[in-house]
Order: structure tokens, then C-alpha cells, then sequence
């Protein structure tokens, strides 16, 4: 478990001891084998979807690519980029 920080003990007993910053299901469900799981959302038939991002600001699957693009500073070149956008719309 990726999770298992070191063994805690209190009133005697010994319990283990987990730290995350982003507990995943297991803030859901309350179970450790839960913790860094995440449902994430189907990519199936994505380029239908638009517009992207919770608030729209993003109308095309190019519009996407640009963003994380130039916010991640990836460097993908213009066919990178195009091949990336043919990819999401064959979904």
C-alpha cells in the first residue's frame, strides 16, 4: 500500500498510520484499500460532449489540447496536436 506512513500506537493498540493529501474513495467508502482511487469520468464519445471544462470555455477538442498544451508547457507540435484532437474525436 502506497499509503503506510508508520505504525501508530494508542491505549495500547497499534494501528497503521495513513497519509495522503487526496484521499480518493476512501473518503467515501472509509476503507484504506480505497484510498488514491478515483472513478474517472468515460471518454466514449467525447467530441460529442462540448463544450469542455465545468464552465465552457473550452468549444472544440482543439480548444482543449491548446489549453493543457500551454498550461503544462507540454510542447506538442502542431501535429502532435492534431493527432491528439483525431484521437479524442475517434472515441
Amino acid at each position: 500500500m502506497g499509503f503506510f506512513s508508520n505504525p501508530v500506537t494508542v491505549n495500547g493498540v497499534t494501528y497503521d498510520e495513513f497519509q495522503t493529501t487526496d484521499p480518493g474513495m476512501g473518503l467515501i467508502t472509509g476503507k484504506c484499500n480505497d484510498l488514491g482511487k478515483f472513478k474517472v469520468p468515460r471518454l466514449n464519445g467525447l467530441a460529442a460532449r462540448g463544450p469542455y471544462f465545468h464552465n465552457g470555455n473550452a468549444a472544440t477538442l482543439n480548444d482543449v489540447v491548446e489549453f493543457y498544451n500551454a498550461r503544462f508547457v507540454i510542447g506538442l507540435s502542431a501535429q502532435d496536436k492534431q493527432d491528439l484532437v483525431n484521437f479524442l474525436d475517434s472515441l
